[in-house]
């Protein structure tokens, strides 16, 4: 058995870095944490010992002891972790060594940031040069993190677990940085850090890109599911330097720009930030992401940071920088644009393939590679269209076409159009109505595997439940082809209000096909339950249900009669195919294996709903039950911890880090709201986004204007506020469900409310700002470190735990709970600086 050296290592370095986020933003005490450690580091060394003394025992006296074959195994693991936390507990002490290297000396007295009033300086007469570098960090923030995020879901399928895990990851990563930057100096604060730093800001998104892409079949096996603890790893690995330098950074410019105007001005700073993040949001998402790949707009990224950094030396002295970011944008030029690193880099991602092309799309990248005679389309790494793939169309197209006796009108929400065209041609149809929510996988399916042109083929780009909802056509059989409802946008084609809309645009006796994984000979728990909500949802709106097993399981629905025999029924059609008939498929054996997959169904009775989730979650854990792992018990103390510590914490951390839970929660909330009442709509999720940060930087710059004085009392006051806002918001949801509404309406509330609870959050963080009385680089890194952790938390913790386990209203109702708790934490403490 292999000794654990790195799994063992990077779990020390991980759990020791969020204990120690958690002391430097004062959600934990130093005491408590080095505690944690000095305990830890008692346990490993008692194991350690006992464990070698046994197999010292063993040895000398040549004892045969079956039961502790593995016992050196654990006993080498165990020191490993000491190892690790001995380093730990040194880069404590370091200095008293040095002492004893060096002799004492004379100690120097740390020099004390000079005073300065609060916010006495207007932000209009602070020059636009020294707000520019903030402005550049926010977007080169915003545009990274996006492009990271659509790489690490590209390369592992992801989901909103996986989406939650890294948007994690990124925030505390950008915390830690935050937080080292609280021991800034005012001499390194006169330094030429700056260009470098932006130099290296511009530079490490290309490099992160193409490593994320080289290096993943070489981490991972070709082909197979990483679980959460490699995605954790890989990802981590990959943004911590960029993270924690511009964590850093952020501290570093606020205390900066405050020093230099001799005002507390980390208002305005969080601001501008966050303007920069709303320009390079609304740049991306409305025309960047549309005509240029991910390695063109990192290098126009690239030259605003080295502009950035040539703009913040003085002008006397750019000579160096200025010919280093020449000299690096000639040399990155060549290679984006030259050699397409983007096509290089993309093929390191499918190997033994040959990639012919690459797009990067508004909803994830597409890519068609050739083997052989064979075209393979992929979105996000996931096959969507396979030229060969004839027994999966096959299925997709004939389980549900036979059971109809003349389908003429045919609904199919995505698919294999290519062979799902030829298929559905060997009926007598009239119409089809094809619903793709990506044009570009029609462009670049059309391109390399065409469809057979026919008249009733009709290809629609928008989002299904969107579409029924614009539409009066009634329709013989529905074909659903999407994914399993591992994500939330995904799950809304599995609830009931779905099935309902689907029953309404449907004739009498039409047929609706939804498939599932497949499973091969036994039923897990986690598939049952999953396939458990599905019938029961399924079987609210139609009298039958048929369970049809094949490479996917596909569920039947109808008013009408359905028929297992189905190899009887194409052979009694004479409709010629290759895979499901006689010759393939047994009648015995395809009913034995329904009927073993029906008596496997638990009878639970769990509904999945637009605004209850429930298959998304059971589809969560069927994934995760590959890996043989528990995340819900490990997520659950993870963020129990979390807010155990929070409230231990001063009432100013505790309520940054509530207001950062809250604005993460809230925003997560609306927008999966949208979704279920619009459909999805890209744009429109840019839209809600940019308010969000609008609000943000309209609430921080305002706070003198809006609050008659900087005091705890109306400090305590926004937080009534912020909790009124989740109310709202909770009373909103609780009155589109009951009844519709005018959809005019519908958008204007849905934008109100996300400016509301933004513009509440940025009031909440410069009132923070301006009463805590430390160094402003502690209170930037404390205060920023703070809203972040409880970001990084609202996007684990709502978006996979919360959400799925109690809905949309009911997790509005929870985060109400820890508001209110935040506010008497406030009130009831005896000071809340």
């Amino acid at each position: 058995m292999p000794y654990a050296l790195i799994p063992i290592g990077l779990s020390a370095i991980l759990v020791y870095g969020f204990t120690y986020i958690l002391s430097r933003s004062g959600l934990l005490s130093l005491k408590n944490h080095r505690q944690i450690w000095n305990t830890a580091l008692l346990l490993t060394f008692l194991a350690t010992a006992i464990m070698g003394i046994i197999l010292t025992i063993q040895v000398n006296y040549k004892l045969d002891m079956p039961a502790l074959e593995n016992l050196i195994v654990w006993h080498v693991d165990f020191g490993i972790g000491m190892s690790f936390i001995a380093v730990f507990h040194f880069s404590w002490h370091w200095s008293y060594y040095m002492k004893l290297y060096r002799g004492n000396g004379n100690a120097q007295p740390v020099k004390e940031e000079a005073a300065f009033k609060d916010n006495v300086s207007s932000h209009r007469s602070i020059p636009a040069g020294d707000k520019f570098p903030l402005f550049s960090l926010g977007a080169t923030a915003l545009i990274t993190q996006v492009i990271l995020l659509r790489e690490y879901l590209a390369i592992f399928h992801g989901n909103e677990l996986v989406i939650g895990v890294i948007l994690a990851g990124w925030l505390l990563l950008t915390g830690t940085g935050a937080l080292i930057g609280k021991n800034i100096s005012a001499d390194f604060l006169r330094s030429r850090f700056p260009a470098i730093a932006f130099y290296m800001l511009g530079i490490l998104p290309i490099l992160t890109v193409f490593g994320i892409r080289f290096f993943k079949n070489i981490v991972f096996p070709v082909g197979s599911i990483s679980g959460i603890p490699g995605i954790l790893l890989y990802s981590v690995a990959g943004m911590s330097v960029f993270c924690i330098l511009s964590g850093f950074l952020f501290t570093w410019l606020s205390s900066w720009i405050s020093i230099k105007h001799r005002s507390n001005l980390l208002n305005l700073s969080y601001a501008i930030e966050s303007a920069g993040s709303i320009a390079a949001g609304l740049l991306f998402s409305f025309l960047l992401v549309h005509v240029m790949n991910t390695f063109h707009i990192l290098f126009i990224l690239l030259l605003l940071n080295l502009g950035t950094g040539i703009y913040s030396r003085a002008a006397g002295q750019r000579r160096n920088i200025l010919v280093l970011s020449g000299f690096t944008a000639l040399l990155f030029g060549v290679l984006v644009f030259a050699l397409d690193m983007d096509l290089l880099s993309r093929s390191f991602l499918f190997r033994n393939q040959d990639v012919l092309e690459t797009h990067d799309t508004p909803y994830g990248n597409l890519v068609i590679s050739r083997t052989g005679e064979q075209y393979n389309l992929f979105e996000n790494s996931s096959p969507v269209s396979v030229s060969a793939d004839i027994a999966s169309v096959e299925e997709d197209c004939h389980y549900a076409m036979i059971q109809h006796p003349d389908p003429e009108t045919v609904l199919a929400l995505s698919g294999n159009l290519t062979g799902l065209t030829y298929e559905l041609g060997k009926y007598p149809l009239r119409q089809v109505d094809f619903i793709e929510l990506n044009p570009w996988i029609t462009r670049m399916r059309s391109k390399y595997m065409p469809p057979p042109e026919v008249p009733w083929l009709k290809v629609v780009h928008m989002d299904g439940r969107r579409f029924l909802a614009g539409t009066e056509q009634k329709y013989d059989v529905v074909l659903v082809n999407l994914p399993p409802p591992g994500s939330a946008q995904v799950n809304r084609f599995y609830t009931a209000e779905f099935f309902s809309q689907v029953k309404s645009h449907m004739y009498p006796g039409g047929i609706l096909s939804i498939p599932l994984q497949g499973v091969e000979n036994y039923l897990s728990r986690e598939a049952g339950s999953l396939y458990s909500i599905l019938y029961h949802t399924l079987k609210l709106h139609y009298d039958n249900v048929l369970v049809i097993p094949g490479y996917k399981t596909y569920f039947l629905a109808s008013d009408g009669e359905l028929d297992i025999n189905i190899p009887a029924l194409i052979d009694s059609r004479g409709i010629e195919t290759v895979y499901v008939n006689s010759f393939y498929l047994d009648q015995n054996t395809l009913l034995e294996r329904s009927l073993q997959v029906m008596n496997g169904i638990p009878d639970t009775g769990v509904i999945n709903r637009d605004f209850r989730p429930r298959a998304f979650l059971h589809q969560i854990q069927y994934w995760l039950s590959y890996f043989r792992s528990n995340l819900w018990i490990t997520l659950g103390i993870f963020l129990v911890l979390i807010f155990l510590v929070g409230f231990r914490a001063g009432p100013l951390s505790t309520g940054i880090f509530v207001t950062g839970f809250t604005g993460m929660g809230i925003e997560l909330v609306i927008l999966l709201g949208i979704q279920i009442v619009f459909g999805y709509v890209y744009l429109y999720t840019a839209v809600v986004l940019t308010v969000f940060m609008t609000g943000l930087a309209a609430g921080s710059l305002s706070v003198r204007s809006v609050l008659p004085s900087i005091s705890p009392r109306y400090f305590s006051v926004l937080q009534v506020l912020l909790a009124g806002c989740v109310f709202l918001v909770l009373w909103w949801f609780l009155l589109i469900e009951a009844r519709s509404m005018p959809r005019p309406v519908m958008h204007a509330v849905f934008l109100i409310l996300t400016f509301l609870t933004s513009f509440i959050s940025g009031l909440l963080f410069a009132t923070a700002a301006l009463l805590r009385k430390t160094g402003i680089a502690q209170t930037t890194g404390g205060l920023y470190s703070a809203d972040l952790a409880g970001s990084a938390a609202g996007a684990l913790g709502m978006a996979v735990l919360m959400i799925p386990l109690l809905g949309l209203t009911g997790s509005l109702l929870a985060l109400l709970f820890v508001n209110l708790l935040a506010f008497m934490n406030s009130m009831f403490r005896k000071s809340l600086i």
